[in-house]
């Protein structure tokens, strides 16, 4: 019994630890669109490494605890991982979003971000599917 209370915690932490790393992320997705038009100075630099971080963080918990921790068993059961499965490749795509913005961008004093504006749209657009899906496995679990 004490087995499965430990895993119930373990999601419930995780879920918690999603969603605020989540609202954080929006928090800054929002600053940083907000800075538009994008020149190259130190502001957009730090804004851009911070958010970056954020993404990154975000990305991890949500790929490698919850859909991977799904997948291989440790949270929820069949029915959640048959659908997990199933948008998986949504998922991964999404991840790999955020990792070629992060890859363009952390260090964005080397970068031009003539392109940031599109970059951003695209990211968001993918970080929308991706919340509405783990709303849909978080309900579920």
């Amino acid at each position: 019994m004490p087995a499965i209370a430990q895993e119930v915690k373990n999601i419930e932490d995780i879920a918690e630890s999603l969603l605020n790393k989540r609202q954080q992320l929006l928090i800054k997705f929002c600053e940083l669109a907000g800075l538009e038009p994008y020149t190259q100075s130190e502001p957009i630099s730090v804004e851009l490494k911070r958010f970056c971080q954020l993404l990154m963080d975000y990305s991890a918990l949500c790929h490698f605890e919850l859909f991977e921790g799904i997948t291989n068993g440790e949270y929820g059961d069949e029915k959640i991982r048959q659908i997990v499965h199933q948008v998986f490749p949504k998922i991964m795509q999404v991840t790999n979003t955020a990792v070629d913005f992060n890859d363009r961008y952390a260090e964005a004093q080397q970068t031009p971000i003539s392109k940031l504006s599109n970059d951003l749209s695209h990211l968001g657009e993918g970080l929308a599917v991706c919340f509405e899906i783990e709303d849909k496995i978080l309900s579920m679990i």
